[in-house]
């Protein structure tokens, strides 16, 4: 009977282990640390750093945070590669971030199937420059691109995410993806408006679905299935510049980075479409619309990486606001600047042959 008991009470104890483990609430090991201190050794060595700040990893932020975020080994969220650990077949789904070395074919590929392959995958075209890794590196002299401001340190994964900020999503301070609120135009923001601010940008409004718990990692996993209506806002904490809401937008030429010259023209932003239904490839992989239909950032371009491409040279750019990594201004590209279809696919995808959305028909 003793016996028996024992093994009962085992049972009801590694049940409450593995349901505990199942409700886990991502982002895991970067925040509720008061309840579960496991973070801090997942990250850190205390008396045998490999990088300042008692880093296990290093020499660079970005090599650090690959230490977790290069496959599915370690986390969940593989970052390097654009890839999700669930527990269906194949044991993963694209992000629709992108990878900053590999990213889903969403061109050639069907996103929706739910039963993907490595074969799916593509060289990444252009990246979110973490570092090196994009072949050049952005430091802190870079002026941002479409920004007023330079880069506080070189720019890196840190400089978008806080690694100390998860926890139960969407509470108060908590972002999704531990994305930072103080980035610099979102501080002088509230700043200037006597401490608010971040309140009023939080943009926590994205819409995540969660899938079962991952077999490598015990943890569920969030799939963004919305982006938040005031994604772009949260973008202009760095990018201000394309932040041009006004419904002439596009018609009137912008002061471009302070140079006290009205000389930019940019396509109005963070808005909502009149006509979302004429849009073409509305999904949350290809041309992603916010939750209520507004135009924002990740509408055309993806966060981290893109697969897509382009076939020549198709846009120009110069002045200070748009300098290279290494301080040059090269009036040319031909990057894919993280567009999420081919060529200029996103543009004809909205606007057809000049024939949906125009300026003249937005509110």
């Amino acid at each position: 009977m003793k016996k028996l008991a024992l093994t009962l009470v085992m049972a009801v104890i590694m049940v409450a282990a593995v349901a505990s483990t199942a409700m886990a609430v991502e982002p895991y090991y970067h925040g509720d640390f008061a309840d579960n201190s496991l973070g801090c050794a997942k990250c850190h060595v205390t008396h045998a750093g490999q990088a300042a700040a008692l880093l296990i990893s290093g020499p660079t932020q970005t090599d650090f945070c690959y230490y977790c975020h290069n496959s599915l080994s370690k986390s969940p969220y593989d970052a390097k590669n654009g890839m999700i650990a669930t527990p269906a077949a194949g044991g993963f789904m694209p992000s629709v971030a992108g990878g900053f070395y590999k990213t889903f074919d969403f061109d050639n590929h069907n996103y929706a199937s739910h039963a993907y392959t490595l074969t799916d995958y593509v060289y990444s075209t252009s990246v979110h420059g973490v570092e090196t890794y994009d072949g050049d590196v952005w430091d802190e002299t870079s002026i941002i691109p479409g920004g007023t401001t330079t880069l506080t340190g070189d720019f890196r994964c840190g400089s978008c995410h806080d690694p100390h900020k998860g926890g139960n999503y969407a509470t108060s301070t908590i972002m999704p993806r531990l994305l930072r609120l103080d980035l610099p135009k979102l501080v002088q923001e509230a700043t200037d408006n006597g401490g608010v601010g971040e309140s009023v940008y939080d943009h926590r409004d994205w819409t995540f679905g969660s899938i079962g718990a991952s077999d490598t990692t015990g943890f569920k996993t969030q799939v963004v299935t919305g982006y938040g209506d005031n994604v772009g806002i949260w973008c202009a904490g760095c990018h201000d510049l394309f932040n041009q809401m006004d419904a002439d937008a596009g018609q009137v030429a912008v002061d471009d980075a302070g140079t006290s010259v009205a000389d930019k023209y940019m396509h109005r932003m963070n808005f909502t479409l009149d006509n979302p239904t004429d849009v073409t490839h509305q999904s949350l992989e290809k041309v992603a619309l916010s939750v209520n239909d507004k135009l924002v950032c990740l509408t055309c371009h993806r966060a981290h990486g893109t697969g897509s491409s382009t076939s020549d040279t198709v846009w120009t750019r110069a002045s200070a606001s748009y300098e290279l990594s290494d301080g040059s201004t090269d009036d040319e590209s031909d990057s894919s600047v993280l567009l999420r279809e081919t060529n200029r696919d996103v543009c004809y995808d909205c606007h057809g042959a000049a024939e949906f959305n125009k300026p003249s028909d937005q509110s």
